[in-house]
């Protein structure tokens, strides 16, 4: 997979320039049509892929919403991640679903530990937003909302 830094030494560019003329927008009018048009044809020809991972660390989100839920099985459940789906990929976003606790009654410890290994999940890589959704143990959205900042 080509990078942005390979894309300019090819065209003889900056790396700055085609990332601007690859993000589009009112940047990217500042150059040429000639140089914008040289820089997505040659994209194009090497297979260039945004990376989304480079992208989430510089900008420190991604474009993830996170849905938690006790049980995805459950019809509403279902419907409502569903709808999230439909919304979420009308702004060109993802969604990460995590299913907790389904069909078990764990201990406060757990629950706080699960929290805290979703909240760092959710952390790390960068998740533009998080939705719980029919969470019934308040120590696992305590510790939810404590790392996450509610």
């Amino acid at each position: 997979m080509i990078t942005q830094q390979e894309l300019a030494k090819i065209i003889g560019v900056s790396q700055m320039t085609v990332s601007a003329i690859l993000r589009g927008g009112t940047l990217a009018q500042r150059y040429r049509p000639e140089l914008r048009r040289k820089v997505l044809e040659t994209a194009a020809q090497f297979g260039y892929s945004r990376n989304e991972i480079a992208l989430a660390v510089r900008n420190k989100s991604s474009n993830v919403i996170g849905f938690i839920t006790q049980d995805l099985a459950n019809g509403y459940s279902g419907v409502m991640l569903q709808g999230i789906v439909d919304a979420v990929a009308e702004q060109n976003r993802l969604v990460k679903t995590f299913s907790v606790f389904r069909g078990q009654e764990p201990s406060a410890e757990t629950f706080r530990t699960v929290g805290n290994a979703i909240a760092e999940q959710c952390i790390g890589q960068r998740l533009a937003g998080v939705i719980c959704f029919d969470i019934v143990f308040s120590e696992f959205l305590d510790v939810i909302g404590e790392k996450l900042g509610n």
